[in-house]
């Protein structure tokens, strides 16, 4: 472990040290992934904290302002004292309304004009409940509800929205969790697309280099550039992960490596020769 972090450390004054870690065996090399994998999702835990938080604030928030109603028969039935509610945070959008009702139409529900005005089509989350028929809208994709599940009636659904906010740890765990496999292989997407795109370096080569050989260049060569462009994509959002980028300086890294071993190899031997002599 310490003499991979040494090559990394050298390979910084003279890439020629990148060679180096072709002797390594694959599992003294395998934290490279699984840090940077970590950094990747961490990044992206970085930039969508403030949305979960603003999804888990906002359903909480909402809880408080649902009307009283019962289901019967499966229809929605707003208490005579109450109005239906019309709730949108930006990130939440919350519709409670006896007076709509599908008539047959499916999906399409007919929806007077002001009430529809009241209506955003761009919110990530919504839920629609209307008099004979309950609607989840997750990220655009449409969900029919039952109104026989009990997860709908009034007690129910204001106890879970105003619980979601004591979920949020075990919430954010499963995010994490769907963000580091993710990440991970993405990350080796890449590092076979760069050991893959490496082979054209064979051509110079007298010897030309196995793909298992370039992909342990590719794992080496790439983890100080993955993680320069995470800790820059935190202040400048717009470069994202820069996958090309990350391509375009671990080929230009791969070569001067071979480069100057090549140069290093080539005055070995010449001094080599002048001592012989």
């Amino acid at each position: 472990m310490k003499h991979l972090f040494k090559i990394l450390i050298q390979a910084l004054k003279n890439p020629r040290h990148y060679i180096e870690s072709i002797n390594l065996k694959w599992r003294t090399m395998m934290i490279l992934p699984l840090i940077g994998s970590l950094v990747i999702t961490f990044n992206l835990l970085y930039f969508t904290n403030n949305i979960l938080d603003g999804f888990f604030s906002d359903i909480s928030s909402a809880s408080q302002y649902v009307p009283n109603y019962e289901i019967t028969d499966k229809q929605l039935i707003i208490s005579d004292n109450e109005k239906p509610l019309y709730y949108n945070s930006g990130f939440f959008q919350l519709v409670i309304d006896d007076t709509i009702e599908n008539r047959g139409i499916q999906m399409n529900i007919p929806i007077p004009v002001e009430k529809a005005n009241k209506i955003s089509d761009d919110t990530p989350l919504n839920l629609f409940l209307f008099k004979n028929q309950a609607i989840a809208i997750v990220g655009g994709v449409d969900n029919m509800l039952d109104y026989s599940t009990p997860l709908l009636s009034h007690d129910q659904l204001t106890r879970l929205m105003g619980s979601v906010n004591n979920q949020q740890f075990s919430l954010l765990g499963a995010v994490f969790l769907s963000y580091f496999v993710s990440s991970f292989i993405f990350y080796w997407i890449q590092m076979l697309l760069i050991a893959l795109y490496a082979g054209i370096f064979n051509l110079r080569l007298v010897q030309p280099l196995p793909f298992k050989i370039r992909l342990k260049l590719s794992v080496i060569i790439s983890f100080v550039p993955l993680i320069l462009i995470q800790i820059i994509n935190i202040f400048i959002p717009a470069i994202q992960y820069g996958t090309f980028l990350l391509q375009f300086i671990s080929l230009f890294l791969y070569y001067l490596a071979l480069k100057d071993h090549s140069r290093f190899i080539r005055n070995l031997m010449e001094r080599f020769n002048i001592r012989k002599k």
